[in-house]
């Protein structure tokens, strides 16, 4: 008799879930002989739930002649009538226990962690095959018959434990006695340190002196003074795993004294894109009344500038916020000093330290740089009528690593002669309304280069050619022919127009008509923000 190959339909969605456990018996087998199974896992290759929950598999076979499901130590089938208010599955797992199954469908419920199995193992007259995504599984020949023996995983996820350290300077320090005390003078830093690895958790949060840290190791800072209870909290916040939280309050209390050391300036005094000049300290501020008649803020060749208000920084009491009545400009020096009389002090009851002309770094204004370390396709290619060849290089850079090399090709000596260009294809920037901008970038020619030397540059608005702004203006330098061979050198081109509308899509380009090598590195444009 001509043996008949089937098919065996290999799904594995779940589109129904069981409320009840059935004990269907198998009907005699017929002509027709078909293997499939379905889950509760839906598509899932993988089937993920928490501990103490169940997943449900049903046989979709026809024809077998016998069939059976088998499970691990830790696993249990469940009977029902299992209602979806229920939570607790205990009082349904089917007694006498045993880990083998005859059940047309089952509903198994994992009290362990871990990845289980769970077996199905099919017995057939006839010859069948899987097809499944990633190829065919042929049934395996057993004493004459067909065996299709499939095993399914599942992953379960076991409840969150919670477990940390505190490190003090790099030592670990009791957190487990409800006695406890950690002393930590303001200013002062501990670590609290995630350990939890039952449960599996995605995300965690210490919570302590009124603040939120998510890092694995979250440095804590304190500064203000009293006694502080914190508490630490895990999740599993992946939509593909199965939800879950838990907590734990810390038992010790970490109690912030005064600070030994001096209250002082912590760090480089800034200026904001809003003129602000932002102070930082070694601690925390205690509310205090303006103290603005105590700093002076000064301008080299200016005299000093009129102070607005001093305040501190929302959110960060540790930073000082200096408000001017007048405008300062890029190109100021501009300097800080304190009296050290103020009526002010940290929140540990410590005075400010005076201090005298200290530097404010200015805030630049930069709208794009280009410094060649991105070696994105079309940002680094020679364009239109090049006789040249130009690349991202590593021979000379200004800083960083790389540069653009532009290897110009001969000429024929004259002003109109050909050019070696190169011109930026890829990210773009945007000119507001009214902005000055000015180009600023560096050269490095070497030795031999030749020609009419006109370097011709610009901003280059994309479509529609070089029309940046308010008469097509575009930038011309001699500096290629006439500076120095074998150094960086930084040329700015200040040009004094604006663009009457907002334009998008700005890039850049340079073209040279002289003959040899020459680097570029670090395009950069920014606002003008020069003091008249």
């Amino acid at each position: 008799m001509k043996n008949i190959i089937k098919s065996v339909l290999f799904i594995i969605t779940f589109s129904v879930v069981f409320t009840a456990c059935q004990d269907d018996e198998y009907d005699k087998p017929n002509t027709f002989s078909d293997a499939g199974f379905i889950h509760s896992g839906f598509r899932s290759d993988l089937i993920t739930l928490s501990v103490d929950n169940f997943a449900s598999f049903a046989d979709m076979s026809q024809g077998a002649i016998s069939h059976k499901w088998t499970i691990e130590e830790g696993s249990f089938f469940l009977e029902g009538p299992i209602q979806r208010r229920d939570t607790v599955y205990d009082k349904f797992i089917k007694t006498p226990i045993e880990l083998e199954s005859e059940d047309k469908t089952v509903h198994v419920l994992f009290k362990e962690g871990g990845l289980k199995k769970v077996r199905l193992y099919n017995v057939f007259d006839e010859y069948v095959q899987v097809r499944g995504e990633n190829g065919i599984y042929p049934a395996k020949e057993v004493d004459g018959k067909f065996v299709i023996d499939t095993t399914l995983f599942v992953d379960v996820y076991e409840k969150l434990v919670p477990e940390m350290l505190i490190r003090q300077d790099g030592v670990v320090v009791d957190h487990t006695d409800s006695t406890a005390v950690i002393t930590v003078e303001a200013g002062g830093v501990l670590e609290f340190v995630d350990l939890t690895t039952v449960g599996r958790p995605t995300h965690r949060y210490f919570n302590i002196a009124g603040k939120e840290y998510t890092d694995s190791v979250s440095e804590v800072p304190f500064f203000k003074l009293g006694n502080y209870k914190g508490n630490f909290r895990v999740t599993r916040e992946d939509p593909n795993l199965p939800s879950g939280a838990a907590w734990y309050r810390i038992p010790a209390t970490v109690k912030v004294i005064p600070s030994s050391l001096p209250f002082e300036v912590a760090g480089d005094l800034v200026e904001l894109e809003n003129q602000t000049i932002e102070i930082p300290f070694s601690g925390e501020f205690a509310p205090f009344a303006d103290p603005k008649a105590n700093f002076t803020v000064n301008v080299a060749g200016v005299g000093s500038i009129p102070i607005e208000s001093i305040a501190t920084k929302p959110g960060d009491a540790t930073t000082l916020q200096v408000k001017l009545s007048a405008p300062i400009y890029r190109n100021d020096a501009v300097t800080v000093s304190y009296d050290g009389n103020a009526a002010m002090e940290s929140s540990d009851t410590r005075k400010p330290v005076a201090f005298t002309d200290l530097p404010v770094t200015m805030y630049q204004h930069v709208l794009k740089v280009y410094d060649f370390e991105n070696t994105t396709p079309g940002n680094d290619k020679a364009q239109w009528n090049s006789v040249g060849d130009g690349s991202i290089s590593t021979d000379q850079s200004l800083s960083g690593s790389h540069s653009f090399k532009l290897e110009c090709g001969s000429r024929n000596g004259g002003a109109g002669g050909n050019w070696s260009a190169f011109h930026n294809q890829k990210d773009f920037f945007t000119i507001e309304a009214g902005v000055v901008v000015e180009m600023i970038f560096s050269i490095y020619k070497e030795a031999g280069f030749t020609g009419p030397g006109n370097l011709h540059m610009g901003p280059w608005l994309a479509p529609g050619g070089n029309n940046w702004g308010a008469g097509n203006k575009q930038y011309w330098d001699q500096t290629i022919k006439t500076g120095p061979e074998e150094q960086w050198i930084t040329i700015v081109k200040k040009v004094g127009h604006t663009n009457s509308s907002k334009m998008d899509n700005f890039s850049y380009y340079f073209r040279t008509n002289g003959s040899g090598t020459v680097y570029f590195d670090d395009v950069t444009f920014r606002v003008e923000d020069y003091r008249p």
